[in-house]
């Protein structure tokens, strides 16, 4: 195999053994679009004050789309800070209070977190507890002068009124073994100090808001999409006998590297196919998860399917395709990958607004057992939301609404080898917009694909 310059082989090699907490592209706060989701979030809350405090890597990953900033992002999305501009931090929103329906506790420059956030209130972080402490007071039993001397805080009391509700930014993946959260402080000092306050879970609201994408979000979505399908396009041109499942998988994480984007989980690049090697303890793998047991050459007559996703700017894609190692099908993989494209294309053309995933669900397994492919489909649910999480928050029991985005997500398995596909599909007010639609997905696209000259070495 004959390598690009030395420079790319380091990049790559660097790239291999990075980790997780790659630099990601940075977006200055949109002001604008933050300002209008602190306003939904205002507007959908049930009077009382929200609490949402900057909280950084609060617990261990406990799931594979679990990244560093899953606990802040709740914070970046109604705010737009990120970083030491985050730190000891806390959003405060009060729909009913006259002047303080949004303040910012900071502890970095007022001036420059105002500018950046369009919050009018900015104050030191070591104001909060004492603002807080102060609001939680009963309105009817502050004195005139108190009144006076201290608006924050008399405003807050106000807010809460008699039934003193607490929206508070709770996390949401739970691993009851692991050390509380330092923020979770907060909540307890309340219940124990002030007894009729009642704590909420500020996600029942944030789940909504966040699962219906605006359009920045939606800007983001695309642009993670569009660096995920070059990452595979990239790499499918590399792909050669004899090449290892890392060394594909480092050519995705140097595209994503290059555009300023990392993955928003682990690169899986699995092999199926003849002499597919099998580890763990003799135990037989299924096809399909082979690849996260460790690297091995691949070899022409085998498949190899990708699972990959960039984050970008905190938002995800999650995309995936299955291609033939010798940059050729059999005539038994073709025969196959022709069924199920089209299924898949069928599948993401009844997209619409009203449209639920049962029913996504139920579409794609009849045209499986039409194709006589029923008995070999994947387990997995069909679906899965996708935004700043890359298995993002969202409800699956209601109708499908306009911004919403998900995957259409499926494996068929067959004696020797496995496809599977994974495409970004938008919600829109008529239909839908296929977000990965500009990657090749056609045996004869694919196969000219990886006919193409890639950046790894002289085409084939």
């Amino acid at each position: 195999m004959r390598a690009r310059p030395l420079l790319l082989i380091l990049a790559l090699t660097l790239i291999v053994t990075a980790p997780l907490e790659a630099q990601r592209a940075y977006n200055p706060p949109d002001k604008e679009a933050h300002q209008q989701r602190r306003e939904n979030f205002l507007e959908a809350m049930d009077g009382g004050i929200a609490i949402i405090v900057a909280a950084h890597r609060d617990q261990e990953r406990i799931y594979e789309f679990f990244v560093d900033h899953s606990d802040l992002h709740d914070f970046i999305y109604l705010t737009g800070l990120e970083g030491t501009d985050a730190w000891e931090s806390a959003l405060v929103l009060a729909p009913d209070a006259e002047t303080y329906r949004e303040i910012l506790y900071t502890s970095q420059d007022l001036d420059g977190i105002q500018e950046k956030t369009g919050i009018a209130h900015v104050y030191p972080y070591a104001l909060f507890m004492e603002h807080l402490s102060d609001g939680i007071t009963d309105y009817s039993l502050l004195r005139t002068h108190q009144r006076g001397v201290k608006p924050v805080a008399t405003d807050l009391s106000r807010a809460l009124g008699e039934e003193k509700h607490i929206y508070f930014n709770y996390q949401r993946f739970l691993n009851l073994a692991a050390t509380p959260p330092e923020r979770l402080d907060i909540a307890n000092r309340l219940r124990y100090f002030s007894p009729e306050v009642q704590v909420k879970d500020a996600s029942d609201i944030l789940n909504r808001l966040r699962m219906i994408h605006d359009e920045a979000e939606i800007e983001l979505l695309r642009k993670a999409s569009d660096i995920t399908v070059q990452a595979f396009m990239e790499s499918a041109k590399a792909v050669r006998e004899e090449m290892t499942t890392q060394q594909i998988a480092a050519i995705v994480n140097f595209t994503f590297e290059y555009e300023h984007a990392a993955p928003s989980f682990r690169t899986n690049v699995t092999p199926s196919g003849p002499d597919v090697p099998v580890r763990g303890g003799g135990r037989d793998w299924p096809i399909g998860i082979r690849s996260r047991l460790g690297p091995w050459p691949v070899s022409n007559g085998q498949m190899i399917s990708y699972d990959i996703g960039a984050e970008y700017a905190h938002y995800t894609s999650d995309f995936g395709r299955t291609i033939p190692v010798s940059g050729r099908y059999t005539p038994e993989q073709r025969r196959v990958a022709e069924i199920v494209t089209r299924i898949q294309k069928q599948t993401i053309a009844a997209v619409k607004p009203g449209g639920t995933f049962t029913e996504s669900q139920a579409l794609k397994d009849s045209l499986m057992t039409e194709a006589g492919l029923g008995d070999v489909t994947g387990t997995y649910g069909i679906s899965h939301f996708v935004g700043m999480e890359i298995h993002d928050v969202g409800f699956y029991d209601i109708p499908w609404e306009p911004g919403m985005c998900f995957v259409i997500e499926w494996r068929v398995t067959q004696e020797d080898f496995s496809i599977r596909f994974e495409d970004v599909i938008l919600v829109t007010e008529d239909g839908h917009e296929w977000l990965t639609e500009h990657s090749p997905i056609e045996p004869d696209e694919i196969e000219a694909l990886m006919a193409q000259k890639g950046i790894w070495e002289e085409g084939r």
